[in-house]
């Protein structure tokens, strides 16, 4: 297994919007660099966003309207992993899907 930690920070200019979602475009732009992602990589998105870890409340990101708020993946990009026959997909925020969706990338990457 290969493991490829892709740092995405760079695409957001160093801040960690919460409302991020790491892109189809952003993966392609990674590997127009680094060369095609290889089958059954671990791929983990570094947002940056562990720097809340140690504080629970900025971590979760709870909004005014009790949702919580960090960056995540698109479904578009992790189709795109799928298809490069990636082995798991990790990213230092929550989850890899938005807070208040149905979890699209969950189910995408358990099939």
């Amino acid at each position: 297994m290969s493991f490829t930690k892709i740092i995405f920070d760079r695409y957001i200019f160093g801040l960690s919007i919460a409302s991020y979602q790491i892109s189809k475009e952003n993966i392609k732009e990674y590997e127009k660099t680094y060369g095609q992602i290889v089958k059954n990589s671990l791929i983990i998105g570094y947002i940056g966003w562990d720097r809340f870890w140690p504080q629970p409340t900025a971590y979760r990101n709870v909004d005014e309207k009790g949702m919580m708020q960090f960056p995540s993946f698109s479904l578009a990009a992790v189709e795109l992993l799928v298809d490069r026959k990636i082995s798991g997909l990790g990213i230092d925020t929550l989850s890899p899907d938005t807070p208040h969706s149905t979890f699209p990338v969950h189910h995408l990457i358990k099939t």
